[in-house]
């Protein structure tokens, strides 16, 4: 583990948590429609899929700093990288 890697990761993580956030706080906006509107419902249900998985992406991300495997894999949380970037164990030579 690197220097370069935990600030690294500091960075991904503090965006991870910026997203977390506004998904929280939308997920306490739509909380007061629930009871009227049943699209409200299946829009709360997707919001709390993307925080679960943001928890899981932010876990993953410490989990590879730790395990010394940060240079394997440099797919920024967020910035657009597919979706099986995040697989564990990596695959090696894998493309999206």
């Amino acid at each position: 583990m690197q220097a370069a890697d935990l600030l690294e990761l500091r960075d991904d993580l503090s965006r991870e948590c910026s997203r977390l956030h506004k998904l929280v706080s939308g997920l306490s906006d739509l909380g007061q429609r629930l009871e009227h509107s049943a699209d409200a419902v299946e829009a709360s249900a997707l919001r709390l899929h993307s925080f679960y998985t943001g928890v899981e992406r932010m876990l993953l991300l410490i989990s590879r700093v730790v395990n010394g495997e940060a240079h394997q894999l440099k797919v920024k949380a967020g910035t657009g990288g597919c979706w099986n970037a995040w697989r564990w164990p990596p695959t090696p030579g894998r493309r999206c």
